[in-house]
């Protein structure tokens, strides 16, 4: 078997403790504190993106999906991804699981819940045809499903700037 870098670096990642000691004195990590800001900015920074910003009509498919996708990922593992390159951009140690504040770690838990929710609900939205891709674009045949993907979309947003919030950090 032969792995490539990036094989090896994802199981690397996969290890929250082993990267805490080897980013020690990258990330300046002194105390569970400091960590949970790296989180949360990476985490916010997944968030900084038109597809939580930008009306849901003005979407192209497949970029809301990648979109959806790299911030779930940023919210589970603490890796956020170019759009672009896709190369790791920044890398919290861990993502919302490695929290050392409950209530922090409680509230992302809601937002990892919602966008896994958004995701499921586009795709399955995209495979029955009650979304479809019109001139590059996300086209509802169904209003009422179009209301309930941006109230979930808007949730999420809500629910990580409480968490933000709290920690004293600026919201997205």
């Amino acid at each position: 078997m032969v792995w490539t870098w990036d094989e090896c670096v994802a199981y690397l990642n996969s290890f929250p403790e082993l990267q805490r000691w080897y980013y020690h004195d990258v990330i300046k990590v002194r105390g569970a504190e400091d960590l949970d800001e790296v989180i949360l900015s990476t985490i916010a920074m997944a968030f900084s993106r038109p597809a939580f910003e930008v009306p849901l009509h003005c979407e192209s498919p497949e970029e809301f999906l990648n979109a959806l996708s790299d911030t779930q990922r940023a919210v589970r593992t603490g890796e956020l991804l170019d759009r672009e390159s896709r190369h790791v951009i920044r890398k919290a140690v861990g993502g919302w699981r490695e929290l050392n504040d409950l209530d922090s770690r409680d509230g992302l838990r809601r937002v990892d819940r919602h966008l896994r929710e958004l995701r499921a609900q586009v795709e399955q939205g995209r495979k029955d045809e009650r979304i479809r891709h019109v001139n590059g674009f996300l086209d509802f045949g169904d209003p009422a499903l179009a209301s309930h993907l941006d109230d979930l979309r808007s949730r999420c947003v809500r629910d990580l700037n409480k968490v933000l919030t709290r920690a004293g950090l600026p919201s997205v």
